[in-house]
């Protein structure tokens, strides 16, 4: 048995058929070595993944299944990659993208909230997230996986001064939204003719900032008729997505 790969600071790992898949077709990250299980080797998926690996020149072996549960614990679904880790960019670079909204993520500390808005973002064909670079869940194996391997479309950047990233997209042109249960619901909300959004989201527990709640242009929500009062902070997102992408004339949802 070969030992086991080592990350190190310009590697890690990621798990799961659809996380992997995504990073090898989207050639974002290099990929260092692919690890299958033996025991799947049989399945559609797994081939695909083995041919694709090949030809792109990443070694990649099948190994029985307890050397992927001592490599990367339970849930890898027969599939653990050695990948470059995530690219953190300048956010001012952000401004410049025609793929809107972008969207600001306020500490969100849970893993898994963070990777289903990836998704979400990436479904959408959103091309920027920026992160608060405190209180902040990192872009991890388990945000990769949740997110489908959606994170693997996607620029980052991380934001040190919240505040000064705000100013500075206003600057720009920027509509700035905050999401906020006490907002007013977005489709009632007037983007005078806005082609450029910059989306504010905030963890559940502290939602976001009210400094940054200060300074945008608009607090909006999302109208629930029901009994329950709020929604998880990822699904919220991707409704409020579905409503910006669909009002932005060069984004049209169909």
């Amino acid at each position: 048995m070969a030992a086991e790969p080592r990350e190190d600071g310009n590697m890690e790992k990621i798990i799961g058929i659809n996380a992997v898949t995504e990073a090898l077709e989207s050639g974002r990250r290099p990929l260092e070595s692919l690890y299958l299980a033996r025991s799947r080797a049989g399945i559609g998926k797994i081939r695909y993944l083995f041919k694709l690996a090949v030809s792109n020149g990443i070694t990649c072996k099948y190994v029985p299944d307890d050397y992927l549960d001592r490599l990367a614990g339970r849930g890898h679904q027969g599939v653990v990659a050695l990948i470059g880790t995530i690219r953190y960019e300048d956010w001012s670079e952000a401004t410049k993208t025609l793929r809107q909204p972008v969207i600001y993520i306020d500490r969100v500390t849970d893993c898994g909230n963070l990777g289903a808005i990836l998704r979400s973002a990436a479904a959408f064909g959103l091309e920027w997230v920026l992160l608060s670079s405190k209180e902040s869940a990192p872009v991890n194996e388990t945000v990769v996986k949740t997110s489908a391997g959606g994170s693997e479309y996607l620029r980052y950047a991380r934001v040190e001064s919240p505040l000064r990233m705000l100013e500075h997209f206003k600057q720009e042109g920027y509509l700035v939204l905050a999401a906020e249960a006490s907002g007013v619901p977005l489709e009632k909300t007037v983007l005078s003719h806005a082609d450029k959004v910059l989306l504010l989201l905030g963890g559940e527990d502290k939602g976001v900032r009210t400094s940054l709640l200060e300074r945008s242009d608009h607090i909006v929500s999302i109208p629930l008729p029901g009994r329950i009062s709020s929604l998880n902070v990822s699904v919220a997102a991707g409704i409020l997505l579905r409503e910006l992408c669909a009002r932005l004339t060069h984004l049209p949802v169909e």
